[in-house]
């Protein structure tokens, strides 16, 4: 069986480790370095165990070997032993409290925990020792969007961009905060996302989502085509759905909007929410004829019934809703 590269390594390391059980003169340290690429060849085979083992023989020889204690603290990440990875964090801290690589993985790992305080704590102070670290301030820019801080966070990237240090990602979470912050539609971020990273599929669909809120449905359509083109088969009837979407509300077009609904379908697309929001569009639209169209499909998928069933629900609820924000006047004294 052909092991690759991680597995012919594991296996030199193995034989010198046997040969080192043979010498009697070999430096420790040698050994612990031996026990320390082990530990990294187990990685890269995914054997989370057998990594912690090799790393904690090589702490016990060398607990000088702070490296060795630091990849230990990858592994439990990847096994989610949060815990037992701060823990290993914060000793390794109190060796050298200003490693920034240390200090970035435990504000991590305490975000992981649920310790939101402690994690911005530690990227704000990492921030200070660091201004240009790109990486402290996207990921402290992800923890103020979770709390709903968007102008702070759209700030702190902003500083990215202007020291030319953005990625795909990073243009990514700029585009997402200037929709949540309803200065626009990201359209211009989640363009330059997609020339860094062509093949993202989440910057796709953001700038998809953009390009039909400006109204450009054209260039909205032209990438849910590429996406369905190269999709997966499960995947490729959402992309479908887009493009149905597009051609039978916004463009009008009966014919190949109703040509792109039939190939989600027979793609396996029964996603009964999605159908009853267009469903009801064409409805309020008073598009008798795609209406018609649309159902007949539905009804050769045998998913007409569930469909309207939703669509009468959507519409139940929606009316209830608007029900619910109406109030009595005040009285008046005479």
């Amino acid at each position: 069986m052909f092991l690759g590269r991680a597995g012919g390594l594991l296996i030199t390391i193995v034989l010198l480790l046997l040969l080192v059980g043979c010498q009697t003169n070999l430096q420790q340290r040698e050994l612990a370095e031996t026990y320390y690429n082990l530990g990294n060849a187990y990685i890269e085979l995914e054997d989370w165990r057998k990594a912690e083992n090799a790393f904690a023989r090589a702490i016990e020889i060398d607990p000088d070997m702070y490296r060795a204690g630091y990849n230990m603290a990858r592994v439990y990440i990847h096994s989610q032993n949060y815990s037992k990875s701060a823990d290993i964090l914060h000793q390794l801290l109190e060796a050298d409290s200003e490693n920034i690589k240390f200090l970035e993985t435990l504000a991590w790992v305490e975000l992981k925990r649920g310790k939101i305080e402690q994690a911005q704590s530690i990227y704000r102070s990492l921030l200070e020792k660091d201004p240009a670290n790109c990486n402290v301030r996207y990921n402290l820019s992800l923890l103020l969007s979770e709390r709903d801080e968007y102008a702070e966070a759209y700030s702190l990237l902003l500083k990215c961009v202007y020291g030319q240090s953005s990625d795909a990602e990073l243009l990514l979470l700029l585009g997402q905060l200037e929709q949540k912050l309803e200065w626009g539609s990201g359209l211009g971020w989640f363009e330059r996302a997609s020339e860094l990273d062509p093949q993202n599929q989440v910057v796709l669909l953001e700038l998809a989502a953009a390009y039909a809120q400006d109204r450009d449905f054209t260039e909205a359509l032209d990438i849910y085509r590429s996406l369905s083109a190269r999709a997966e088969e499960e995947e490729k009837g959402r992309f479908l759905l887009q493009q149905a979407r597009i051609l039978l509300v916004q463009l009008e077009e009966n014919t190949r909007g109703i040509t792109a609904l039939k190939e989600a379908l027979e793609s396996g697309f029964k996603d009964v929410d999605k159908l009853a929001a267009l469903y009801i569009l064409l409805g309020e639209q008073n598009r008798g004829e795609a209406l018609s169209a649309m159902e007949a499909e539905l009804r050769r998928f045998q998913l007409f019934d569930v469909v309207e069933d939703a669509a009468d629900g959507a519409v139940d609820e929606n009316e209830d809703k608007t029900g619910d924000g109406m109030s009595l006047p005040e009285e008046t004294e005479e």
